[in-house]
């Protein structure tokens, strides 16, 4: 059956089975007014025995015709209009903060990441790769070179290249040691020759600073400049995606303490 709000004329369908015959108090959902509603009168009965109807089709026929009249002008449509666009107001507000919340979870975890790149890829390194497409530093490794220097030398008749410096733990956690990766690079910028050499220790302490040295022998005689980095120790299987993920410094080739070569 179908009840009309006599206060905001908002039209619902029930069952009339649940209305007995002294009727049900009803609310209305848009307005609040509450009455008393029956079931249909005897009259729906008459009509349907005068048509040959059932009363489910007469039923159907009256809501038919509510749903496709005119809602009459009066005082309450204002009401109606305004309490309809309140709801439609709230489903656009419940919408909006629902896309806000998955924003700011989005930036909260990506910026968490960002954060914490250094960690993240030392335990995935394939994602240093990303933050390297965004703009960003990543070191695995967590620690930085300090004090490099090279210079060149003789060790009798053959030339030797020193390069040295220092690794650094500023962080909060002992760190495994890398291995130390040197390119030589002439002045066209073009590599000529890398030199890989593992620490002489297994970790880094937290806050402390172990100092290395590597001797490359008979270095290229076109060597102009160079650079050294963290990279993966030469007696340990190179993960994937470990390519210029630790620390990097530039330096000159050294002086020469005798003649050129």
């Amino acid at each position: 059956m179908l009840i009309v709000c006599p206060s905001c004329e908002t039209r619902y369908t029930t069952d009339d089975s649940s209305f007995g015959p002294e009727g049900r108090r009803v609310r209305c959902a848009a307005c609040g007014h509450s009455w008393v509603a029956k079931a249909p009168e005897e009259g729906d009965e008459a009509l349907a025995e005068s048509t040959g109807l059932s009363r489910a089709q007469v039923e159907r026929l009256r809501q038919a015709a509510y749903a496709h009249a005119k809602a009459p002008e009066g005082p309450h449509a204002a009401s109606r209009a305004r309490e309809q666009a309140r709801r439609s107001t709230e489903r656009r507000m419940a919408a909006g903060i629902a896309w806000a919340s998955v924003f700011i979870l989005f930036l909260a975890g990506f910026g968490s990441a960002f954060a914490f790149r250094n960690d993240l890829a030392a335990a995935w390194p394939q994602s240093a790769s990303i933050f390297r497409l965004l703009g960003a530093e990543v070191n695995r490794y967590g620690l930085s070179l300090e004090g490099v220097t090279a210079k060149r030398s003789f060790d009798g008749t053959t030339p030797v290249l020193t390069v040295r410096g220092a690794l650094v733990n500023d962080t909060n956690r002992t760190r495994p040691a890398p291995g130390i990766e040197v390119i030589l690079r002439d002045e066209a910028d073009k590599t000529i020759r890398v030199w890989r050499e593992a620490l002489a220790v297994q970790a880094v302490e937290s806050g402390a600073q172990v100092e290395f040295s590597t001797r490359i022998i008979s270095p290229p005689p076109e060597t102009f400049a160079l650079t050294v980095t963290l990279a993966p120790r030469p007696d340990a299987a190179p993960a994937e995606g470990t390519a210029e993920q630790g620390a990097t410094t530039e330096v000159s080739a050294g002086d020469r303490e005798a003649s050129d070569y």
